[in-house]
């Protein structure tokens, strides 16, 4: 699931690059041991998708007003990402305040359930991004 979340990921981390958490540099000795540990690179991944699309949320309700954006299907919501994407400014002014919308909420209420919608959103943008001929990597 790591992977699929890739397209989706590398979408929201382009757009809001700040929401990235940082691991060790490439030298660092504590490295090779994270590498082990594949849960927290998934669930670094998983959260960062999550803030992402909390941050784009606003653009998402003005592509998509009538929408349900919290249970709407995952081709659906990912054309609505790929247009709020387009819509949101290269910069953001600091001090404007949006108001979050609820975005792919799971239909269960674990880690499970959050990482499917994600992936399912994530699969459904690349194949998007396919069909039109954009490379999403």
């Amino acid at each position: 699931m790591y992977r699929e979340l890739t397209p989706l990921w590398t979408a929201l981390a382009a757009a809001y690059p700040e929401l990235v958490l940082h691991a060790e540099p490439q030298d660092s000795r504590w490295r090779r041991f994270r590498l082990r540990r594949t849960h927290e690179r998934f669930y670094r991944r998983l959260i960062e998708c999550r803030d992402g699309l909390v941050r784009l949320s606003p653009y998402l309700a003005r592509v998509a007003p009538e929408a349900d954006l919290a249970r709407g299907p995952a081709e659906q919501l990912a054309r609505h990402i790929s247009e709020a994407l387009a819509l949101k400014p290269a910069t953001e002014d600091p001090e404007t305040a949006f108001t979050a919308t609820r975005i792919a909420s799971p239909s269960g209420n674990d880690l499970n359930a959050e990482a499917r919608e994600l992936a399912a959103i994530s699969r459904a943008y690349a194949k998007g991004h396919r069909e039109q001929g954009t490379d999403i990597r």
